[in-house]
């Protein structure tokens, strides 16, 4: 490894040339668990590296199984062209297979821990049921189960080195698993406590308010309400329903439509004398009360005033 040579172009080199013994080649010029994006651009040159790399591969009893190229070469042709070249002979000169106990799969070059260089495929796993071996998405490096922890976060499934890389990691579903700091948004957090949650339990431990737009985790409000409409998805926070804001609630049975559904929708086909709403206010004391809780809607047929059973006998 070249660790922090950021200053070299790659004649001195030179000395590689036509080796059959050396195993790997690091030339990302930064550590393990270490961004590879440097800024500038270091002056490391493919010019210079390439046919010293040629020269190696072109030996007949090369070992050479692992390469890794500066981040700023993998847009460039001549680089890709090259490890076009590689690769291919690498799968012509070594057939490796995974050192998981019996698994015969043939890994390829890209499945060596950068560590140890111990090959593992990508379909074994541990009694722990964690990869054998797993791809950091942070400092680009591959590493088996062995050297270092790999954990996956939950929402956008890239995967950090533990311990390293995921220094900024949160804890969310009550230990389902962990979420990165991208993904920590407001639309993943309770907006009262702020617990997180991840892609996959977020549908189970929160609901957003359809007309505040506040997200709330289930234990900070048990009262969420969907309107009674089977077709409208409009739900509704405790604090929306207590308020009337955007829906009306039955006193009695409690069920709950929005603000249209109240107005323009029947389940069962039936309005109120004189086209009133199935849910409405009682014009003797004021209660909300839907068609379903009163035997009996009385309407008057001068005022066309709606009273529930309890006011009409005193109307």
């Amino acid at each position: 490894m070249l660790t922090n040579c950021t200053h070299i172009t790659g004649v001195g080199l030179e000395p590689l040339r036509g080796s059959i013994i050396i195993e790997q080649i690091d030339l990302s010029l930064v550590a393990y668990h270490e961004s590879p994006v440097l800024e500038p651009a270091p002056p490391i040159s493919w010019v210079y590296v390439l046919p010293i790399l040629d020269s190696i591969i072109s030996q007949a009893g090369y070992e050479l199984k692992m390469l890794d190229f500066p981040k700023h070469w993998h847009d460039s042709s001549d680089p890709i062209q090259f490890l076009d070249r590689y690769l291919h002979m690498w799968s012509n000169r070594f057939e490796l297979t995974c050192l998981s106990t019996g698994c015969n799969e043939i890994v390829n070059e890209v499945e060596l821990c950068c560590k140890c260089m111990n090959y593992y495929c990508d379909f074994c796993v541990t009694d722990d049921d964690e990869r054998m071996i797993a791809y950091c998405n942070k400092c680009e490096k591959r590493y088996c189960y062995e050297c270092v922890a790999i954990k996956d976060c939950r929402c956008c499934h890239q995967s950090y080195c533990s311990g390293h890389c995921d220094v900024s990691f949160h804890e969310c579903c009550e230990g389902c698993g962990k979420i990165c700091p991208e993904c920590d948004t407001e639309e993943r957090r309770c907006h009262r406590c702020k617990d997180r949650w991840c892609n996959d339990c977020g549908g189970e431990v929160s609901q957003k308010c359809s007309f505040c737009n506040i997200r709330l985790c289930n234990c900070c409000d048990t009262n969420f309400k969907y309107c009674e409409n089977d077709s409208c998805l409009w739900n509704f926070c405790g604090d929306c329903l207590s308020n009337s804001k955007g829906c009306i609630k039955c006193n009695k049975c409690e069920k709950v439509w929005c603000d249209e559904c109240a107005d323009n929708y029947c389940g069962d086909g039936f309005y109120f004398p004189n086209g009133h709403p199935k849910i409405g206010n009682c014009d003797g004391c004021d209660c909300n009360v839907c068609f379903h809780c009163n035997d009996y809607w009385s309407d008057c047929g001068r005022c066309n005033g709606i009273y529930c059973d309890q006011c009409w006998g005193m109307t």
